[in-house]
């Protein structure tokens, strides 16, 4: 599945330009309805090539244009995996096509820009975080988010505890002795080993708060020490608490993964981690609306226009806004006027007037243009899909 983020967003926001083509297709994992998905999403590149042709490109160009999407449909390969969605994304010169987690629309635009209101039905904002799985023996550090997850190297970093601690060189003046464990009875039950120095001090604790502070001193030098992604640690308990006393990095997460680490594969620790910080990324959003419901009017607004003039000056803390369509108009990115407004989509979609045929229209879906403006100049936008959605239409909370 690929990750709809902050920075996919903005990519596709950021461009602007006639012809451009978004294809929106639900689709199905299993079952009779899947074998369509092919014809359905062949019937939609027709229905581009068509538009295209009646706004005045050659019918040739418009094909060579959408050849990249019409390979889609014969390539068998592409429709063995389920998937809950396609976004496709056609300008000359590239085609990008994202597979998404949610069920959005099926929809043709063809305009002056990408439109973007349902693939924020798939949006999942800075749902990022950083995962440490902490381990004695061989630490490791990833980057990951809802779908994905890579692994990072720790520059300068001990190799593991053995190594930190110069085990072989300290083992002549170490003495090993066992102990029954907490949980047996009467000296029975598992022994534990422990090393303890001519004085009988614990210097397997002082040795691994040691180790966890080299540790936690390279992992900072890789996320930087003013990073705010959450840091998430995951592995045994007490390792994990000498790690927290030792902890360099400002956004360590209050939540962990406890338990062994050494045979969780990167996808495990994507799913672990991700679960522990899941109940956080929600609970953002229901901050956020109840700040819509709390924040006074004078930083509270309904207006399309008057949200796309303070988006594009940056000034949209939170956008939220329901699966419907409009309204639309004309929007200078220079003057930030908004003029044109109407409620019916009109039939040559561009954010400004580009062709005399197009002045007379109405220009392109407000409620897009304000979702675009937020995620570039920061903001949050929350989409939101059937009846119950919190607002009807448009809302947004300003910064001023």
């Amino acid at each position: 599945m690929d990750i709809v983020d902050r920075s996919t967003f903005a990519a596709l926001a950021s461009h602007r330009g006639w012809p451009s083509v978004s294809i929106y297709l639900p689709t199905h994992r299993a079952g009779a309805q899947k074998e369509q998905d092919p014809i359905r999403l062949r019937n939609l590149v027709n229905s581009a090539v068509q538009q295209l042709v009646a706004e005045g490109m050659r019918s040739p160009d418009a094909e060579a244009l959408l050849a990249d999407v019409r390979d889609l449909v014969d390539t068998s390969e592409f429709w063995r995996e389920g998937r809950d969605a396609l976004a496709i994304f056609v300008r000359p010169g590239e085609t990008r096509v994202l597979e998404v987690d949610v069920a959005l629309p099926e929809q043709l635009v063809v305009g002056g820009r990408f439109s973007l209101r349902a693939l924020a039905l798939a949006y999942h904002g800075d749902e990022r975080f950083f995962a440490l799985a902490f381990d004695r023996d061989r630490s490791r550090l990833f980057e990951g988010d809802r779908g994905s997850i890579r692994e990072l190297e720790i520059v300068d970093g001990p190799g593991s505890f053995a190594e930190a601690t110069k085990f072989d060189e300290r083992e002549e003046s170490l003495q090993f002795t066992t102990h029954a464990s907490p949980e047996s009875v009467a000296g029975a039950g598992p022994a534990i080993g422990m090393f303890h120095g001519h004085g009988g001090e614990n210097v397997d604790k002082t040795e691994l708060q040691r180790f966890a502070a080299d540790v936690s001193k390279a992992v900072t030098g890789v996320l930087g020490a003013e990073g705010s992604v959450p840091l998430v640690l995951l592995g045994v308990e007490y390792q994990l608490a000498a790690y927290r006393s030792a902890n360099a990095y400002p956004a360590l997460a209050d939540e962990q993964v406890l338990g062994a680490t050494d045979e969780m594969n990167e996808r495990a620790i994507q799913l672990a981690a991700f679960g522990a910080l899941e109940p956080r990324f929600r609970s953002a959003v229901e901050a956020d609306l109840a700040e819509l419901r709390e924040k006074p009017s004078t930083l509270v607004t309904t207006d399309p226009a008057e949200i796309v003039t303070a988006a594009a000056a940056g000034r949209v803390k939170s956008l939220f806004f329901d699966d419907s369509t409009g309204p639309y108009g004309q929007f200078d990115a220079e003057t930030f006027a908004v003029s044109k407004v109407c409620s019916a989509a009109p039939r040559y979609l561009r954010e400004t007037a580009d062709s005399e045929e197009a002045a007379a229209e109405c220009g392109w879906d407000l409620v897009d243009l304000a979702a675009a403006e937020t995620v570039r100049h920061g903001g949050a936008i929350h989409a939101f899909a059937g009846e119950h959605a919190p607002v009807d239409g448009v809302a947004a909370v300003l910064r001023y």
